[in-house]
């Protein structure tokens, strides 16, 4: 795995790499979980803080506990408002399905209705009394419709012609309506609605989107802040009484700290690192990564 991903991003790890994290001593923690004593021989030996049995969660930060409830609930806040964003998305797409529905499928299945009727006597005609309603029907929209079962004049029935016609079906035109959500009227107050539906999503989406970019220039502040300590710190726990081939070949007074990719070299301290980007001072090749070494 460690291959196919160094050769993904062009950095392959070469020997053991290990990263170790430490706090300083006196460092305040705060812990938050399922206290237990231990005992050895029947005598209890302390307290040990451990994972909650339960599968609540648990913690362990360096932040206080005021810092660690508050970045708690702006977790929950930001499901909450995903929860909130996906769940109106849905009622707004429930409510166009549902407001085609009523527009469109209603009206058109009432001379649905009435033809399904007309059917009916239709095809029970052999065994009931010729009536009024079997003589209104036309010659020709009753053989067209003595040619199909009547499950298939069912399904025909709600097809539009164009549809029908594109799949040779002889549907009668008679009853077919145009569907009412085709009128200039009614299309204004959909697109009034779903407009405004749009533009609370869109300011919702905006306010998200200001507040994350928000905390990301804040992390992105800590971060260069964070590293230039480290450096520092790297700087005073750096050693001098140094062989020459461990010295860098800039500066000749750091150590080296920094592996040139893909030629390997490790040649440069972290300091002189940021001032050459192009070729390695070794063998002149293009430099592609730079990666920290460290050298026993």
């Amino acid at each position: 795995m460690d291959h196919v991903w160094g050769f993904i991003t062009g950095a392959r790890q070469r020997g053991l790499q290990s990263t170790e994290e430490l706090l300083r001593e006196g460092t305040f923690l705060t812990g938050i979980g399922e206290l237990t004593s231990t005992s050895t021989g029947g005598t209890t030996d302390g307290l040990k803080l451990q994972p909650p049995l339960d599968g609540t969660p648990f913690y362990l930060t360096t932040l206080p506990i005021s810092s660690l409830i508050r970045r708690i609930d702006d977790q929950r806040r930001t499901y909450s408002l995903h929860a909130y964003l996906t769940s109106l998305m849905r009622s707004s797409v429930g409510l166009f399905h549902l407001g085609t529905m009523f527009f469109v499928v209603v009206p058109s299945s009432v001379p649905c209705v009435k033809r399904l009727f007309h059917l009916n006597t239709m095809f029970l005609s052999p065994y009931m009394k010729e009536t009024e309603l079997d003589r209104k029907i036309d010659e020709s929209e009753s053989k067209a419709w003595r040619t199909v079962g009547l499950q298939e004049a069912v399904r025909q029935c709600f097809m539009s012609p164009a549809f029908a016609g594109r799949k040779g079906l002889n549907v009668p035109q008679s009853g077919i309506i145009t569907p009412n959500i085709m009128q200039p009227g009614t299309f204004g107050v959909l697109t009034v609605i779903f407009g405004g539906v749009g533009l609370v999503l869109l300011g919702m989406m905006t306010r998200h989107w200001w507040r994350e970019r928000k905390r990301l220039r804040v992390a992105e502040q800590a971060k260069r802040q964070l590293e230039q300590t480290r450096k520092e710190r790297r700087q005073r726990v750096r050693e001098t009484d140094l062989p020459e081939y461990q010295l860098c070949v800039v500066c000749r007074q750091n150590p080296r700290e920094m592996i040139m990719l893909p030629c390997g070299h490790v040649c440069l301290c972290e300091d002189c690192s940021e001032g050459i980007v192009n070729l390695c001072p070794v063998c002149r090749t293009k430099i592609t990564n730079k990666t920290a070494a460290y050298l026993a």
